[in-house]
């Protein structure tokens, strides 16, 4: 690689860095509970769909590509899912609700209360699929995921995939998979900041655990 090529690819990256850390609110990258935070909600949405994208690749679990929100035509109602992609030369979509301190599940996580708060959100998304009216989109996407972040300061991703061990939920009509997804510990390697819709092009920031369905 040439110096100059090396130049560049060192400034896109430093462009895609500022990028996300500016649609980010000021506080929200330097305090625990706040990695979601973003200044608007099109922004997190979009972001821990990439950030999903990333750990499935680094895992080997899929390849997904070309992230971007999906806009009803219309104009009409809520947007669902809140993002489309390509897997495999599909579209799938995918749909983020959050689990976090705010929504009053703040305090200790033992598996019991994880699972019960997992499994009404996917239960919830599973009924606004039906809800919406709009089965004819959703079935013609190739899989529908749902996918849950979290930025709870005592969620530890070593915690989650524990519990993730000794869950298993009832398989919802409309949704595929479901993902929980936690940013990585502080302490692990350091990992580039920028947002792109492709995100094999990036290690990850967060750590993706599926769900497992009972059979």
């Amino acid at each position: 690689m040439s110096k100059d090529t090396g130049s560049e690819g060192s400034a896109l990256i430093k462009m895609l860095e500022e990028e996300v850390e500016h649609s980010r609110r000021p506080y929200a990258m330097n305090r625990p509970g706040l990695f979601w935070d973003f200044k608007h909600q099109d922004d997190m949405e979009e972001n821990v769909c990439i950030e999903l994208g990333r750990s499935l690749f680094a895992q080997s679990k899929g390849d997904i590509r070309n992230i971007r929100k999906y806009r009803q035509p219309d104009d009409t109602d809520k947007e669902f899912p809140d993002c489309l992609a390509d897997l495999d030369g599909r579209e799938i979509g995918i749909e983020v609700t959050e689990l976090r301190e705010g929504m009053n599940v703040c305090g200790p996580w033992p598996v019991k209360r994880f699972r019960y708060h997992l499994n009404k959100k996917i239960e919830r998304k599973n009924e606004v699929a039906l809800r919406l009216g709009r089965q004819d989109f959703v079935e013609s996407l190739h899989q529908l995921y749902v996918v849950i972040p979290t930025d709870e300061p005592a969620l530890l991703p070593s915690l989650i995939e524990d519990h993730m061990e000794h869950i298993r939920l009832p398989k919802p009509s409309h949704i595929d998979k479901a993902f929980v997804l936690a940013p990585r510990p502080a302490a692990d390697e350091p990992v580039i900041r920028g947002q792109e819709h492709e995100p094999r092009k990036f290690r990850p920031l967060c750590l993706a655990f599926e769900v497992q369905w009972a059979d």
